[in-house]
């Protein structure tokens, strides 16, 4: 006998006729807590009086949503003047889900929803503990972003015109947006001439740049990737990076193609990546992906009077004119004295390493991706910098290893700053810092819950949380850097 299928029914819609928005979601929809359920209300913003549907979550879920249309009866006095004033595709694309607010509205709501309310949460005092954000300057609000990495679709028109654009909200679904106001205007130019590569071909023609279709599999345009270095002294703009990632290799009248279509721009390295893989990396780190078609092999930029090398895989802060005052406020915190032997976590191209370089006797980087390693050695070499090493491999593993202890050995560190990805650190990473015996760690975190998570870690090791900053990377997104002081307490041992 057939087992019979359980049949699921899906919860009948309910109606909130008069509510006020309080919270805000990651997506940047507003949220309201109706009948014991969170609610998820897109297109309403905290502060917003609202009339909608809403459906309660199948069994397992936590939050409801809204369905259908959403009635604004009263608009939220943290709304911008004009729902597009800061971008005209504000609600749309899934970049800036904020950009419909004030800025100082989106900064009081960030600070407080992503750093304050979880360290409280945690049990921390964190009035006492956290400093106002540092916000992004007036001026710099728009065209400050040195990456930005687009994806492909094109139009349904019959002329079947190729454009670049952002993924919408929680979709795989673009929304063309090759003048995103956060980056530069060259960039701007640069999407637009990877749109027209990707134009339908006359009858006849061969279809070299056909957008990629994750589904199926098919297709060849998976990504445009864009970057900018700061200028050096005196120079009149930075150098300029652009890589076309590609499913397969291209044929050499493809290559023609993308080197004709780029010719009246001015790039210090134009190249393509070759991404065979299916999944959300933008790209192939395959030996061998990335082939310059035009161009040096890697574009420089220039921070606190050193030089760095910069390459398509590598990692940087895409924020500008903010890197720099990040970068002072986890050094002030540090307090380096040249004494100090000082390590640096997750270290990337080395911007950090080298930076605390210049202020501690010597300097250790760790960093996973192998190619950001080698920048980084170069990047200390073209500096100068003789007293900084790095060790490449997986931060909790490097640290485990006899090359870490031999290093240690020569002579101890005392300092550290760590600056991992959005995850936080990996598990053992605050165990093993601990060992070490450090005075001080400066934890810099794009991941302000995975950092409060770690927090309560290093607490239960001996390590007290002094203080914490807030530094806005990311106007429009709901994500904010904080930056936190870590201080061995008095009497803790060295292991």
């Amino acid at each position: 006998m057939a087992k019979k299928t359980r049949e699921v029914r899906v919860p009948a819609l309910r109606r909130a006729d008069d509510v006020r928005l309080s919270g805000l979601a990651p997506t940047g929809a507003g949220t309201v807590e109706i009948e014991g359920l969170e609610v998820v209300v897109p297109g309403a913003l905290p502060g917003d009086r609202a009339a909608f549907d809403w459906r309660p979550p199948m069994p397992g879920g936590r939050r409801g949503l809204a369905e259908g249309e959403v009635r604004i009866l009263e608009k939220s006095p943290l709304r911008g003047a004009s729902p597009l004033e800061r971008c005209a595709k504000a609600g749309r694309c899934g970049g800036c889900p904020m950009a419909c607010l004030r800025y100082d509205a989106e900064i009081e709501l960030k600070w407080r929803q992503l750093l304050k309310d979880e360290l409280a949460a945690a049990g921390f005092d964190a009035d006492a503990l956290c400093t106002e954000p540092l916000q992004q300057p007036e001026a710099a609000r728009t065209g400050f972003r040195n990456k930005a990495v687009l994806y492909p679709c094109r139009e349904s028109a019959p002329n079947g015109r190729g454009r670049f654009g952002f993924f919408r909200a929680g979709t795989h679904e673009v929304v063309p947006a090759e003048d995103c106001p956060l980056a530069p205007a060259w960039m701007h130019e640069a999407a637009r001439i990877g749109a027209s590569l990707m134009d339908t071909p006359a009858a006849g023609e061969e279809d070299l740049f056909a957008p990629y279709d994750e589904s199926s599999g098919t297709g060849s345009v998976r990504a445009l990737l864009m970057r900018e270095g700061a200028p050096a002294a005196g120079a009149t703009r930075g150098e300029r990076l652009v890589t076309l990632v590609l499913r397969e290799r291209p044929s050499e009248a493809a290559v023609a193609r993308i080197r004709s279509a780029f010719a009246a721009l001015p790039l210090e390295h134009l190249s393509f990546n070759v991404h065979p893989n299916p999944g959300n990396a933008v790209l192939g780190f395959e030996e061998g992906a990335t082939h310059v078609i035009e161009g040096r092999e890697a574009i420089e930029t220039t921070l606190e009077g050193l030089s760095f090398e910069v390459r398509p895989e590598t990692f940087l802060q895409v924020n500008t004119p903010q890197t720099p005052r990040l970068y002072e406020r986890a050094f002030s915190l540090l307090e380096l004295s040249p004494e100090d032997g000082f390590l640096d976590l997750y270290s990337g191209i080395g911007t950090i390493t080298l930076l605390g370089a210049k202020r501690a006797r010597r300097a250790l980087g760790i960093e996973i991706v192998a190619p950001s390693v080698a920048c980084a050695e170069v990047n200390a070499r073209r500096n100068g910098i003789q007293n900084a090493r790095f060790l490449c491999g997986p931060v909790e593993s490097v640290l485990a290893s006899d090359a870490f202890r031999a290093e240690a050995a020569a002579s101890r560190f005392t300092k550290a700053i760590v600056d991992p990805a959005y995850k936080g650190l990996a598990s053992g990473v605050a165990q093993a810092l601990a060992a070490i015996g450090l005075e001080r760690i400066v934890y810099v975190a794009c991941g302000p819950k995975n950092f409060v998570r770690d927090a309560k870690c290093f607490a239960a090791l001996g390590y007290r949380l002094v203080r914490v900053e807030a530094v806005d990377l990311f106007p429009g997104a709901l994500h904010i850097e904080a930056v936190g002081l870590f201080v061995k307490e008095a009497g803790e041992s060295d292991t």
